[in-house]
């Protein structure tokens, strides 16, 4: 088993053992851990290579552990790893980034987010929600944040799910939008399926 100071020791030396950008290997081979894989990578802060873990396909950090320390003070726009302030969150809703000179940065968390359904709402209005304020998604799709049509401002907890009217209006909707030129077949006799299909 190779060491991992050691390859990068002879790296540094130039010899034959040089690695190439991009280059893979498990972690058995390096040392580590025994099943991950591992890219020779560079830092995108100041150009040093090495072993970085690789993620869903991509090395784990872009930068080395100095220029992520440097990086911390650099939020923002300023940090390298920005990518616009906006984000889905897992459970579906969407997280837009405030700054303190935004009127409605009293609505941010603790690291300055908001929700965009609640922040649409509020600049519809013209003023920041109260705590109290919730807003609804009518069809009950998280991130269709259209206002006014699919918002609806409650000041009292709201039901869980969504009204059949509410459900009804935005099937017409979709069928007004996307229906042209297709027709709803009823359930098969033989296997009970349905579904839409092409008018042609």
């Amino acid at each position: 088993m190779l060491d991992i100071y050691a390859l990068s020791w002879y790296n540094k030396g130039g010899g034959d053992d040089m690695f190439k950008l991009g280059e893979i290997k498990r972690g058995s081979e390096l040392g580590r851990a025994y099943y991950n894989k591992f890219i020779w990578h560079a830092c995108v802060g100041c150009g040093k290579e090495r072993w970085e873990e690789i993620l869903k396909g991509q090395p784990r950090y872009l930068m080395c552990r100095s220029c992520g320390d440097k990086s911390r003070d650099n939020q923002g726009v300023n940090n390298s790893q920005w990518k616009g302030g906006r984000f889905k969150q897992r459970q579906g809703y969407i997280l837009v980034r405030l700054y303190p000179d935004d009127l409605y940065y009293s609505m941010a968390n603790s690291h300055h987010y908001v929700f965009e359904h609640r922040l649409i709402v509020a600049k519809h209005l013209g003023r920041p929600l109260e705590e109290y304020e919730k807003v609804h998604h009518k069809n009950g799709i998280r991130d269709d944040n259209r206002c006014p049509g699919n918002l609806e401002l409650w000041i009292e907890k709201q039901p869980s799910g969504q009204r059949i009217e509410d459900i009804l209006e935005y099937a017409y909707w979709v069928i007004d939008k996307y229906g042209k030129g297709w027709k709803f077949q009823k359930p098969c006799p033989d296997c009970n399926k349905s579904g839409w299909m092409d008018k042609g």
